[in-house]
């Protein structure tokens, strides 16, 4: 079992490594805000184009220069043999406590996010919504900030925004081959567990004239 703080979700192709020039370390940093092997689809896509090629290589129905030809599937194979070698191996204790922290951030988007009934009735305050999704309201354990640094989030007074909990929640959800869809949380009513800070200028807003 891994500290949940040492797994590398980013790899190669979601960094870019400098030096420090005050410490002189190497330093990687994320510059993705998903890593490539969250993307599914892509990465299907790329296997058939892959194996597409092969097909024609095997076929004889190539046209050109075959050493450019064989230079560019050798370089996809390279690439997707990456992306699938960044995904993180995860052992079963592994799984077992990412579940957790999957399902607590499911708990936390859903009582963020504001209803279907206030979607429908349209009683949803657009600038409300915005700093819901923006501003670091959602708590997060003091002893996991290294597992969502690692995500590319950094809390801030132990909490992180929504909008940070919906990205560690896809990505964490991925890893686990767990349904990654947000809008599946949101409830039909009912009143939040927690509720996000209120402007001055919203309650003045709001208070009768």
């Amino acid at each position: 079992m891994k500290d949940l703080n040492s797994i590398k979700w980013f790899g190669r192709g979601d960094t870019q490594t400098k030096i420090n020039e005050k410490t002189g370390e190497v330093e990687h940093r994320i510059v993705s805000e998903y890593p490539a092997w969250y993307f599914d689809v892509q990465i299907e896509q790329l296997e058939e184009e892959i194996a597409s090629k092969e097909r024609d290589v095997a076929a004889g129905r190539i046209k050109g220069d075959m050493s450019l030809w064989m230079a560019d599937l050798e370089k996809q194979k390279f690439n997707l043999k990456r992306i699938l070698e960044d995904k993180p191996n995860l052992t079963g204790n592994d799984k077992d406590e990412l579940k957790k922290v999957y399902d607590d951030l499911s708990g936390k988007i859903s009582d963020a996010m504001e209803t279907r009934l206030d979607m429908h009735r349209g009683t949803v305050n657009a600038q409300r919504t915005f700093r819901k999704l923006n501003d670091k309201t959602v708590p997060v354990s003091t002893r996991q900030h290294m597992m969502y640094k690692n995500l590319g989030i950094n809390p801030v007074k132990g909490k992180i925004s929504v909008k940070d909990a919906e990205r560690a929640y896809k990505i964490i959800g991925r890893s686990l081959g767990e349904n990654t869809m947000t809008e599946r949380l949101r409830k039909d009513h009912g009143q939040r567990s927690y509720s996000i800070p209120r402007s001055l200028e919203e309650m003045e807003q709001d208070s009768p004239r």
